[in-house]
């Protein structure tokens, strides 16, 4: 699909032609269009049955294997219904043809009788020494023996030949009658050798779904098929540059790049965000809109957004807050914010507490983060999120306490921990650590880590001007 021309193709003799702007993505229209419309949907299906009486939520080879037994029950049933009506018809047959190798005598004794429950009664007195199977072995039947063969007549067959209406008494009417004895003969032995072999079984019902499918089968009118790369809301976000802000009250906002124009010398700046007098930003930078946020909560709970589910605005505007983004708990606030592109094994997040505590962790430990927040650290009772900074495993970390104390540590002294263990401060970098902790009561770890060359040269002439050579 170019930039224009025919996109969709329907109902013959219907075209729909969209025609793109210059800087539309043909791919991103598509999706879009697959996403908003109904020219692909989903159709979702409970696959809910009862199994022996119990439901049950099958698969798709456990549903066909559960019809397929359905369909054996049904065939059985059906089948015995049918065997079992044609060893009716075969026994009435029989007293037929007793009645016509007879019909002068039978004639005669119902002649004679003064009504039909006598005549019945004398007929089965007449024959019930007769042997049936006398008559199918003169017409030698090969599957005679299929039916039930006895001796005499009984009451469904008297009652047959007392109905039996004068026309089938005839010669012609006689070969009908043995050929449909002989049909029937065959007939069952069919119906049986059926109810013996399942291979046969499964025959029949293929048949019958082939009947079905040629009666009302017809071509699809759509296509069900797997598609590489599954429509996602992501490929509907353009990949862009985005500037994040996100403020001390807790809102947060993004907007594109281009929304702050480059200025010269002497510019006097535009206006970034609209505030509350008691509001001020405090994390600010550029993302992509398909990049992973990562939110660290003073809890020590970890959430994650995608930069495109944050809410687009303008420069003036304030933004949302991000309660109505995340699942917060009340008196939780967001401590620091990371981004990341993907999760890495060589990345890591450090984490410091105000108590005093730090702790390093891979990056890919947090790959699954779950909706409603994941345990990034440990906390003790009254502890807090002091900062929390991404490193890509060698960098050299320096802490400061409110009071103006200064450390710092190679990355490598603090040692990897899974993402929810607490942190000792007795760890391999214990010493410098418990230096450090030699404070008044009222100091806490300063919010800020820094791993610039410049900031590590400019804290050691510090040290050097208060007398103190080199950190114990």
């Amino acid at each position: 699909m170019g930039k224009s021309g025919p996109l969709i193709c329907s109902i013959t003799g219907m075209r729909i032609v969209i025609e793109l702007k210059k800087d539309a993505i043909p791919e991103i229209i598509r999706n879009k269009l697959f996403s908003y419309t109904q020219l692909q949907d989903t159709v979702g299906v409970t696959m809910l049955a009862l199994v022996n009486g119990e439901p049950k939520v099958l698969n798709l080879k456990q549903m066909l294997e559960e019809y397929l037994n359905f369909q054996v029950e049904v065939v059985t049933k059906r089948t015995l219904y049918d065997l079992n009506k044609c060893k009716n018809r075969a026994h009435v047959l029989q007293g037929f043809a007793l009645a016509i190798d007879y019909i002068d005598e039978v004639i005669d004794i119902l002649r004679s009788s003064k009504n039909v429950a006598e005549g019945k009664q004398r007929l089965m007195e007449r024959f019930k020494d007769t042997d049936m199977s006398t008559l199918l072995d003169r017409a030698q039947y090969p599957y005679a023996n299929k039916i039930e063969i006895g001796v005499g007549l009984t009451d469904v067959q008297a009652e047959a030949i007392v109905q039996m209406r004068l026309g089938q008494l005839t010669g012609l009417e006689r070969e009908k009658i043995m050929d449909e004895l002989e049909q029937i003969c065959g007939r069952i032995a069919e119906l049986e050798e059926l109810l013996e072999d399942r291979s046969k079984m499964y025959g029949v019902i293929r048949e019958e779904l082939e009947v079905i499918r040629k009666k009302f089968g017809d071509d699809r009118r759509t296509q069900i098929e797997t598609i590489s790369g599954e429509v996602d809301i992501e490929d509907l976000i353009p990949v862009e540059d985005s500037v994040v802000t996100y403020t001390h009250n807790g809102y947060i906002k993004r907007a594109p790049v281009d929304t702050y124009k480059t200025q010269k010398r002497g510019g006097k700046g535009v206006s970034g965000m609209k505030q509350r007098e008691e509001d001020f930003v405090e994390e600010l930078f550029i993302a992509s809109t398909h990049d992973h946020l990562l939110f660290i909560s003073n809890k020590g709970l970890m959430y994650r957004l995608k930069c495109y589910e944050i809410t687009e605005g303008s420069k003036a505007s304030r933004g949302v807050n991000l309660v109505n983004l995340l699942p917060l708990a009340e008196g939780e606030k967001i401590a620091a914010m990371l981004k990341t592109t993907d999760f890495e094994d060589d990345k890591f997040v450090v984490i410091v507490t105000k108590n005093g505590k730090i702790k390093r962790t891979p990056l890919s430990a947090y790959r699954n983060v779950r909706k409603n927040g994941l345990i990034a650290i440990g906390l003790d009772d009254g502890d807090e999120i002091a900062a929390v900074r991404m490193t890509d495993g060698s960098s050299q970390l320096m802490v400061a306490t409110r009071n103006g104390m200064t450390l710092r540590m190679e990355e490598s002294c603090i040692r990897r921990n899974p993402g929810n263990a607490r942190r000792r401060r007795d760890d391999e970098c214990g010493c410098l650590w418990r230096w450090t902790l030699k404070r008044t009561s009222g100091t806490r770890i300063f919010q800020r880590l820094f791993f610039s060359t410049f900031c590590i040269q400019f804290f050691h002439r510090a040290l050097n001007r208060l007398g103190l050579s080199r950190l114990q």
